[in-house]
């Protein structure tokens, strides 16, 4: 079933499927993972902890596609400036 639409999806001679409902595009495993998730989350008779807070899904449904949770996460020029330093200190003393 589509995790969005709760449709079927239609396989065929493949591991990916479309969702006969929103014509999205989705990879089984990947499928069933979400849907896995998603009983978990909502507790539909599940022993996995629910929490507290419900938690959004924050993904595309296409399988690897760009999501939030891809983005690379920015760090301060600052940051990266004294690290960057540092790994190159630690290497000039390997090498002494």
């Amino acid at each position: 079933l589509c995790p969005l639409h709760n449709a079927p999806i239609v396989y065929e001679n493949g591991r990916v499927g479309r969702c006969s409902r929103g014509g999205e595009l989705w990879h089984r495993d990947v499928a069933a993972c979400t849907n896995l998730l998603l009983r978990a989350l909502r507790g539909d008779g599940s022993n996995a902890p629910s929490p507290v807070r419900p938690h959004l899904l924050d993904g595309s449904p296409v399988p690897l596609g760009s999501t939030a949770a891809h983005d690379p996460t920015p760090i301060a020029r600052e940051a990266w400036a004294r690290w960057k330093h540092a790994l190159a200190a630690r290497n000039f003393l390997k090498a002494v």
